[in-house]
């Protein structure tokens, strides 16, 4: 272990700065794709073809839509640039509840359905209930916060394992969500919040993870809790209470993106947030969180969280089903957990 005093010696020094190069690294390639694949999908969006996506006699240039739209009052940069934002924004504050949950070594399979019921809880509460929406946020996040503690529960006091604990929340939770309501919940948004509420949640969501792993005790023991559980108990670690705690956490992201949902769209269901998990899972991998733990941060999952994001606007954009989309995002998952595994291999090995 490196030395917390912050001293300058050799040993605690030297494997502080590999770590940080190594971050560095990383986040600079995941940078750099970043900016390759939303110039990728600006090319492909000024195509339009006129038949057959094969039929290249009848392709056809126009302005490309994926970075400009045309408005009322004429071409718009800001407009694309908002969109691709606010669809952002929902994956990327689950992302931020996922990271924690699975730099400690575990996974959560529920926060979709998480969602599902928070925003159902939030409407219904502005809706139905007259509570207004300060108190039906409230209500939300404590709803998220209640699905996220049972996970850690039966997880960790049960010793379920993570993968059946939070499958079971997936199908109670959105269970809940339809038994108290069926069909879609209608409370259209003012303008502004619609605009800016979920980009600054998302913002705020980062910036807080970011604090709390890189700043805190309690980031510094969920990376010990899940580089290694026995180490890290031996030390003093309360690892228990650790892995309660990021599952938790999860639960009031999940809450938090179900008030995204309805900021974004004015409305709200039991059927929001079905496959968000998937994409949540695939932008902290990509993101260059290690699903064995222990190793990676929030702003590779915000980095993460931009790529998928502009690969499923840009292939809303080119019209691809929603099916080939599904399998784009399940080969990207397999594909940044291979690459993971040969790395952790290669280290293992003596080599870098």
């Amino acid at each position: 272990m490196t030395s917390g005093t912050g001293g300058s010696t050799g040993s605690g020094s030297a494997p502080r700065f590999a770590r940080l190069r190594s971050a560095a690294r990383r986040l600079s390639g995941l940078a750099v794709a970043l900016v390759v694949l939303y110039l990728l999908m600006t090319l492909l969006s000024a195509i339009e073809a006129g038949g057959a996506w094969y039929d290249v006699s009848r392709w056809r240039l126009r302005p490309p839509v994926f970075v400009i739209s045309r408005e009322a009052e004429g071409w718009s940069f800001a407009e694309p640039l908002r969109k691709l934002l606010g669809q952002c924004a929902t994956n990327l504050v689950l992302a931020v509840g996922m990271t924690f949950v699975i730099l400690a070594a575990d996974i959560d399979l529920s926060v979709g359905s998480i969602l599902a019921f928070g925003n159902v809880i939030f409407l219904l509460s502005v809706t139905r209930w007259g509570l207004g929406h300060w108190a039906g946020a409230g209500l939300a996040l404590a709803g998220g916060l209640a699905c996220g503690a049972v996970n850690g529960i039966v997880t960790v006091a049960g010793r379920v394992p993570a993968l059946i604990s939070t499958l079971g929340m997936m199908m109670w939770a959105r269970g809940f969500a339809f038994a108290l309501n069926t069909g879609t919940i209608y409370c259209p948004a003012p303008e502004f919040i619609s605009m800016w509420l979920p980009v600054i949640i998302a913002a705020l969501a980062v910036a807080a993870g970011g604090l709390v792993l890189g700043f805190t005790h309690f980031g510094r023991y969920v990376y010990a809790a899940g580089g290694n559980r026995e180490a890290a108990r031996l030390c003093g670690v309360p690892v228990r209470r650790i892995r309660m705690a990021v599952f938790a956490i999860a639960g009031v992201a999940s809450s938090l993106a179900a008030i995204i949902c309805w900021a974004r769209i004015g409305s709200g269901s039991d059927r929001a947030g079905s496959g968000y998990e998937l994409q949540a899972i695939a932008s902290v991998v990509v993101g260059g969180t290690s699903l064995m733990g222990g190793e990676g941060g929030v702003f590779g999952t915000l980095l993460g969280a931009l790529i998928m994001g502009v690969l499923s606007r840009g292939l809303d954009i080119l019209i691809v089903p929603t099916e080939l989309q599904n399998i784009l995002v399940g080969a990207v998952i397999v594909a940044a957990v291979f690459y993971d595994q040969r790395r952790r291999a290669r280290m293992e090995g003596g080599r870098p």
